[in-house]
């Protein structure tokens, strides 16, 4: 009995240890719990389409004349007879019906302080000389007119500057002209009407031009050049 009750206790004793050597076995990890289902969001409408932009409104074309002016000035000069311009008066149809019987006024004068006067009675008729007249300048047509003015001794008023005594002249036109119709009828009309700054060309140009020296006697000046001033009048 004594035999057999040490094999068992041998026996149990290295089963024990066998248990206490084997490796314990992970112990499962937990499950994380699933996220809910996302519910599903509505789906975005799409913009609306932007009211279309109101149409740009169209004006109607203008069945009438209109006249553009330039001066172009080919020759200016001192002597004891006044300063005498020579000019190129540029006129230019932009419309789409001709220009009849144009007839062009002008006058010359002093730029600065008195010009505003010499302008307002130069728009009135109560300055000014005829010059060109016109009987027709068609739609696109430009016209070219050749003459001069002339600032006589007792309308020119210098401007001294040290030992300078020096002049800006001013010239204006005023272009009158009628369209449609026939001959005797009371016809629409229109009016150009633009003053040019008179001078010499500087060197290297500029916008602005120098004032024509009096104090060096009779002369006639290389560089004469012209640049609008204002517009008058509508064309």
């Amino acid at each position: 009995l004594l035999a057999i009750l040490g094999a068992i206790l041998l026996q149990h004793r290295r089963r024990s240890s066998d248990a206490a050597r084997a490796p314990l076995a992970p112990a499962p990890e937990p499950v994380a719990d699933a996220p809910p289902p996302a519910r599903p969001r509505p789906a975005t409408p799409p913009p609306a389409p932007a009211p279309p932009a109101p149409a740009e409104p169209v004006s109607p074309p203008s069945d009438r004349p209109w006249i553009a002016m330039d001066l172009v000035v080919s020759q200016a000069r001192y002597s004891l007879m006044g300063v005498t311009v020579a000019y190129v008066l540029i006129l230019h149809n932009r419309g789409t019906v001709a220009a009849q019987d144009l007839l062009v006024r002008g006058v010359i004068g002093n730029a600065g302080a008195q010009q505003q006067a010499l302008l307002q009675d130069f728009l009135a008729g109560q300055e000014g000389t005829p010059l060109h007249s016109v009987v027709t300048i068609a739609p696109g047509e430009t016209r070219q007119l050749t003459g001069e003015l002339r600032l006589t001794p007792d309308r020119i008023v210098p401007v001294a500057m040290g030992q300078r005594s020096l002049l800006i002249p001013l010239a204006a036109f005023d272009a009158a002209y009628r369209w449609g119709g026939v001959e005797g009828d009371d016809l629409p009309s229109g009016r150009t009407a633009r003053a040019f700054i008179v001078g010499q060309e500087q060197e290297p140009p500029t916008d602005r031009l120098a004032p024509l020296r009096l104090d060096q006697g009779p002369r006639q000046y290389r560089r004469p050049a012209a640049r609008a001033a204002a517009e008058l009048a509508p064309a």
